[in-house]
């Protein structure tokens, strides 16, 4: 993409889904950073993520929109209208219950999110 965009200094319109996903995730979102931030100063680019540290990186490059969802005892159900922001909602864990993960499974992941939040507000 960079090739082409600095080969041809045409305009181009990018989609990109997911950027380096499979890496680990301080370089994933410091490499998806640095390369859309760079590939948007040339280019218009579209791009999905669940990096919600990738979004903050790109707040001043990009604007942030999202769909939300109804999750009920019972079912999930998305409206498909896009709504401007990042979103604050969290739905994995009872995505699982209701696609009939073993309670163990979903109560741990409610737990290692509860670690997880602790170490993020701890001083060091």
């Amino acid at each position: 993409m960079l090739q082409e965009v600095e080969r041809t200094k045409r305009d181009f319109w990018f989609v990109i889904d997911e950027i380096f996903r499979g890496t680990n995730s301080i370089e994933r979102m410091a490499a998806g950073g640095a390369f859309l931030k760079y590939l948007s100063r040339q280019s218009l680019v579209f791009a999905s993520t669940h990096d919600l540290e990738l979004s903050d990186l790109l707040m001043n490059e990009f604007d942030s929109f999202h769909f939300s969802e109804v999750v009920t005892e019972n079912d999930a159900r998305f409206d498909y209208l896009i709504k401007s922001g990042v979103s604050q909602s969290r739905n994995a864990i009872k995505l699982l219950s209701l696609a009939g993960y073993p309670k163990e499974v979903t109560e741990l992941a409610k737990q290692f999110i509860a670690d997880l939040e602790a170490r993020r507000h701890a001083p060091f």
